[in-house]
């Protein structure tokens, strides 16, 4: 598949340069050396460690259609830790998906395309959570983030509930655990989309 995309899409020949992300070591260049269509040969060059993902999510388990979005995507816009949980309304068949047994090909896909991040994330089917900054998405609160003090050097975990939401028990128990409730916008989103929304939003705010 990588074969293909350097020869039909990019069209690279010998000698051209790319950006490279190197997983665990870092971003920089490399330069193709031999380019078959059977094999490639990159020199890695200038590669040096960049910014750590700062987001851990903590997700009541989905569809695993959306579930693979969100670890593709997710990993592009900084997410270290994948903390998936049967919530009280999930379906708990879902947690059977193959999805869940080897999920590095999305999250690989995540890293190529982030332009930022290097570290592999690391994926769990638990409900845990580190980060010292917590919040829980929650359709229909008044609170944003922007109406909370956000410290980019500490780590943010957010708290997203399965298609069907989190019951009010669940929400009642985050708070209990110190996380804050927040709403990113009037709309009922899908799982995927509010995660990518939620995101974006503090993306912008911590000025990633």
């Amino acid at each position: 598949e990588r074969i293909d995309h350097v020869l039909k899409v990019l069209k690279s020949k010998v000698g051209d340069t790319l950006n490279i992300c190197l997983v665990g070591s870092g971003l920089g260049k490399g330069i193709f050396e031999e380019i078959t269509s059977t094999h490639l040969k990159i020199k890695a060059t200038e590669i040096a460690p960049r910014a750590q993902a700062p987001f851990e999510l903590l997700i009541g388990v989905s569809r695993p259609h959306s579930c693979q979005k969100i670890l593709e995507h997710g990993t592009s816009m900084g997410v270290s830790n994948f903390n998936f949980f049967t919530a009280v309304l999930s379906e708990k068949s879902y947690l059977d998906s193959k999805l869940f047994l080897s999920p590095e090909k999305y999250l690989k896909y995540g890293l190529s395309q982030s332009g930022l991040y290097h570290k592999m994330p690391e994926v769990s089917l638990s409900k845990k959570f580190s980060g010292e900054q917590k919040f829980i998405l929650h359709p229909g609160n008044n609170k944003t983030f922007q109406d909370y003090p956000l410290d980019p050097t500490k780590k943010i975990t957010l708290a997203i509930g399965p298609e069907r939401g989190f019951t009010r028990a669940e929400v009642e128990e985050f708070k209990n655990l110190g996380f804050l409730e927040v709403s990113i916008g009037a709309p009922i989103l899908r799982v995927e989309i509010a995660t990518f929304a939620a995101l974006g939003q503090l993306h912008l705010l911590l000025k990633i």
